[in-house]
């Protein structure tokens, strides 16, 4: 069921777009949504936002089909489910992959093995400071693709 009826969706739309616009010179906005309603309306009003699929499902054909339709570049997808060959794939077809939920230290690991381009956690204070002490006492390689 539909969270917000169209009128009140389009004006909130636009008024999230124009606010995310005066961002400080340097920030990076994403616009996210798991309703494709708001994502296509922004993307009428700016066809260079950066816009991502939020989806309740593992990363696969199926959400990247969706994310591609909208003209979305970027998914976010459940980590469980998710094999490190579709993150691999999706990356080819040129979009960038959020891992979720991030509950632990152990969902952190799942993300850096599967490969995402990023990581949504309801911890970050926790997984900045663990990073921080792992990097000082060993600094982490650089990643190489496998070939």
């Amino acid at each position: 069921k539909a969270q917000y009826p169209e009128e009140r969706l389009n004006e909130y739309c636009r008024k999230l777009h124009k606010a995310a616009r005066q961002k400080p010179q340097g920030s990076f906005y994403v616009l996210t949504s798991f309703d494709e309603r708001p994502l296509k309306v922004v993307r009428a009003l700016d066809a260079n936002a950066e816009l991502l699929l939020i989806s309740g499902d593992p990363c696969s054909e199926k959400v990247v089909a969706r994310a591609r339709a909208l003209g979305v570049q970027r998914i976010g997808c459940v980590m469980d489910g998710t094999s490190r060959a579709a993150v691999r794939e999706s990356q080819k077809a040129g979009l960038r992959v959020t891992g979720w939920p991030g509950r632990s230290l152990q969902d952190y690991y799942l993300a850096v093995g599967l490969g995402v381009d990023a990581f949504c956690t309801d911890i970050p204070i926790a997984i900045s400071t663990w990073k921080a002490r792992l990097e000082q006492s060993a600094p982490v390689p650089a990643a190489h693709e496998d070939k």
